[in-house]
């Protein structure tokens, strides 16, 4: 075997583990090596072998499952390892946006009573990578540190879908169709396209409990060259953001947006 071709083939393997450990991400539960196989396109051998060697460097965990009955273990499931989390935590520490969002997202949270959040877009997706809690007693607990959404899904999402031009989020639609199907009709692509404009006009995104009822948010998203999309929103219960009191909560994540902006550029 040449260089050229060891390189391509090593090149593969790491493509495909890539894409089994995103499946993984993406799941809501653990998944079984003939799902993630099927998913990814890979035989099952392939994604056993793949799997294993994730496995070995602390990537992804096995979470067996048992059968109820019989107690003997069915076929292995899998969930993200321990590992990653380490990692995680040392590019959080060394990037600077959660880090210098942090005391903004403490401020936001004291001052308003809602828990608040810092999310990025990676490609068609939102993510969460920073929360504050709230003081106010009662909150939606539908956002946390982790939390994925398709671009115009959730408070983050809708503002995100507000920065894209036509083509952009038309791109981001035909990603995203699938899952958001799976969530109803309030996400079809002519609802999204319809919120994206009002974000764009107001400058600011309203989530008025589209993905659980009474969960309300309010989300301001920014964009600069040649570097990832970020968001900053708010989320609480729906009777916290009535009488005007959304407007004045998306008042206070564009001055704290702004703020964040500035110490970026620094």
């Amino acid at each position: 075997m040449n260089d050229d071709h060891a390189a391509q083939t090593g090149t593969q393997s790491l493509d495909r583990a890539l894409r089994l450990l995103h499946l993984i991400a993406d799941a809501d539960a653990p998944c079984g090596t003939g799902e993630l196989s099927r998913r990814a396109g890979l035989t099952r051998p392939t994604a056993h072998r793949l799997l294993q060697g994730l496995h070995h460097a602390g990537m992804v965990s096995r979470a067996d499952a048992t059968e109820p009955v019989t107690g003997s273990h069915r076929t292995a499931r899998w969930e993200l390892g321990p590992q990653l989390a380490v990692l995680g935590t040392l590019a959080a520490a060394r990037r600077p946006l959660p880090r210098l969002a942090r005391p903004l997202l403490q401020r936001i949270a004291q001052a308003t009573g809602e828990s608040a959040f810092l999310s990025v877009l990676r490609g068609h997706t939102t993510v969460c990578v920073a929360e504050e809690e709230g003081w106010y007693p009662m909150r939606s607990y539908v956002l946390h540190v982790g939390s994925r959404f398709p671009v115009g899904v959730g408070t983050a999402g809708m503002a995100f879908a507000g920065l894209l031009d036509a083509d952009e989020l038309d791109r981001a639609l035909a990603a995203t169709r699938a899952g958001r199907v799976e969530l109803g009709p309030a996400f079809d692509d002519d609802r999204v396209r319809v919120r994206a404009e009002r974000t764009r006009r107001l400058g600011w995104a309203w989530n008025p409990g589209l993905i659980v009822a009474g969960s309300h948010g309010v989300g301001v998203a920014v964009r600069e060259p040649g570097a990832p999309a970020w968001a900053l929103s708010v989320t609480g219960v729906e009777q916290r953001f009535a009488d005007g009191r959304a407007e004045r909560l998306a008042e206070t994540l564009l001055e704290a947006a702004t703020e964040l902006r500035e110490r970026l550029a620094r």
